[in-house]
């Protein structure tokens, strides 16, 4: 995905699975998270943020201009693909 509006940056995303231990049971369980970097390569050393899917609040798409928005409660990401999926 990228950005074309001012002052916003381009960003490569990827859904990783994170072990979480602490799901109530004692049985082991994973999280998915949405991870950005500043390049393409998806080293979880260069990361740039993230965030757990669990937590959006909120996911809409304008399909036409290939724009994903997700409200989550610390941001609100708006994402353009630059080809159509």
């Amino acid at each position: 995905f990228k950005s074309i509006l001012p002052g916003t940056n381009r960003r490569w995303f990827t859904i990783e699975r994170i072990p979480n231990s602490n799901n109530g049971s004692g049985e082991p369980s994973e999280e998915l998270e949405l991870c950005y970097y500043k390049r393409a390569s998806s080293d979880k050393t260069q990361r740039s943020g993230w965030l757990f899917l669990n937590d959006v609040l909120s996911l809409s798409q304008d399909i036409p201009n290939r724009w994903i928005t997700i409200e989550h409660p610390t941001r609100i990401l708006r994402l353009q693909s630059p080809t159509p999926a």
